[in-house]
């Protein structure tokens, strides 16, 4: 059995709950592997907030869904609610169209990082929040990564990653108000 890399060093073998879809088990005779893991984003802000404020709303996807603006139905599609294994589906509303994703926690290190993965037009996304102290306030730093399933993908996703950025970037700073609006 194969497996895949999912961010830095985490292995998933095939037929796991998070398999790779673009992977095909056998294409004439050989296995065909997805491209490279490449950093698609990395943004970063300086929250004023407790650190564990913050990794709340960044780990527990019932405070995201809080947080995030166009978040229309959040529902969970195991017996967890949090923490590592937690497979989640939510369903937004950006720029007038409904889209519907499929995540799952991968790792969870509490008021350090969290790791959700997720499966989008093939391509594997890999994305960590991580949170630190910063002077009495949290700094929270969210890195993409992306597995593009052929070089096709490969290309559309370039043309489309200040799209991405932008709307990842609104993401984290509606985090920042959410956090900033709750603190003790």
């Amino acid at each position: 059995m194969g497996s895949i890399l999912i961010g830095r060093g985490a292995r998933r073998p095939f037929g796991t709950a998070t398999e790779y879809p673009g992977v095909s088990p056998n294409a004439g005779g050989r296995r065909v592997k997805p491209l490279s893991a490449v950093q698609y984003t990395n943004i970063s802000r300086t929250i004023d907030a407790p650190i564990d404020v913050v990794f709340k709303v960044a780990a527990d996807p019932s405070e995201y869904s809080r947080a995030i603006p166009g978040i229309e139905k959040l529902e969970f599609l195991g017996a967890a609610n949090t923490g590592v294994g937690t497979k989640f589906r939510s369903t937004r509303v950006m720029k007038g169209k409904r889209q519907t994703m499929d995540f799952e926690i991968t790792e969870l290190v509490p008021n350090d990082r969290v790791r959700i993965a997720n499966v989008t037009h093939g391509a594997l996304w890999d994305s960590v929040f991580a949170v630190r102290a910063a002077d009495g306030r949290t700094q929270l730093t969210l890195t993409m990564d992306v597995t593009p399933p052929n070089w096709f993908a490969s290309i559309v996703l370039r043309l489309i990653r200040g799209m991405v950025n932008k709307a990842v970037a609104g993401d984290v700073d509606s985090i920042q108000a959410f956090c900033e609006s709750r603190k003790r």
